[in-house]
């Protein structure tokens, strides 16, 4: 059996109060025609996982506040991991005191008119640090990522949030499921697309991606 490549992936999404659920599956049978007659098996469902390359890294420079995040691809076994700094060109009257975070999931079905957006849990905690930053060497050691000064007087570091898996991220006409990471630095809000997958392949792009999730980098939001 071929299933060919870039298939819309399998997914189930289910609203917790409304009843509103969309899902997308695969099943197969076999017939047989044998003196005439045909036999059919039953019918068996299969899963067709969402998949993307790794390392698609987001980030954002301006006027000496940076924020960088090696992988916006994120699988069950991954974490998200993100660094905020700024540079000397920042005086000391701006320098940002408190980061937080918050993860959240955005969900359409057109049909319905049905929007959701969904704030999820974010346990971890933004910790501040110094020049030296592992996160950011990890950004920068990767080509395709968008450039950044990286000379940071101050830095914080967010490491080992997970997103709950569930629907991966999916764009069609008739459904679209997004996950969104806001990074609020003091009075700004900082928003970037995740990409959540079953599985990581070298080299495959899902065309079934949304416009915000192919972004590879963070957009001031209020």
């Amino acid at each position: 059996m071929f299933v060919p490549q870039n298939s819309v992936p399998s997914f189930a999404y289910a609203h917790a109060t409304s009843g509103v659920s969309a899902i997308n599956n695969y099943s197969v049978e076999l017939m047989l025609r044998l003196k005439g007659k045909s036999q059919r098996t039953d019918r068996i469902s299969f899963n067709v996982p969402a998949i993307s390359k790794k390392n698609i890294g987001m980030g954002y420079s301006n006027k000496g506040t940076e924020l960088v995040m090696p992988d916006k691809v994120q699988t069950p076994d991954t974490t998200v991991d993100f660094a905020l700094g700024q540079t000397d060109d920042v005086p000391k009257e701006s320098e940002i005191e408190d980061v937080q975070v918050q993860l959240m999931q955005r969900v359409k079905i057109p049909s319905i008119g049905f929007n959701e957006t969904l704030v999820l849990p974010s346990p971890t905690k933004t910790t501040k640090s110094g020049k030296s930053n592992s996160v950011l060497d990890r950004y920068q050691n990767q080509p395709n990522n968008r450039p950044v000064q990286g000379k940071w007087k101050s830095s914080f570091t967010n490491t080992g949030i997970r997103l709950p898996f569930g629907c991966p991220s999916v764009e069609t006409p008739d459904f679209s499921c997004d996950y969104d990471i806001v990074i609020l630095a003091d009075r700004e809000k900082y928003k970037g697309t995740l990409i959540l997958v079953d599985a990581i392949k070298d080299d495959y792009t899902s065309k079934y991606l949304s416009a915000d999730a192919n972004r590879k980098d963070f957009i001031i939001t209020n």
